[in-house]
């Protein structure tokens, strides 16, 4: 299940990837780590991480 939840997140992740690209918009250059989890975390209030 982890294994079908992480590839199925980085097609998700290269699909917008793709069509921010296709727009014109360099999203990589203005927030380098697009999926920075552990920093969501933070900024919602949470101290671990979800298991």
């Amino acid at each position: 299940m982890f294994a079908y939840m992480f590839s199925h997140e980085a097609h998700h992740r290269g699909q917008i990837l793709m069509l921010a690209h296709q727009l014109g918009c360099r999203i990589l250059d203005k927030t380098p780590g697009v999926w920075h989890w552990e920093k969501l975390w933070k900024q919602a209030g949470l101290t671990t991480r979800p298991r």
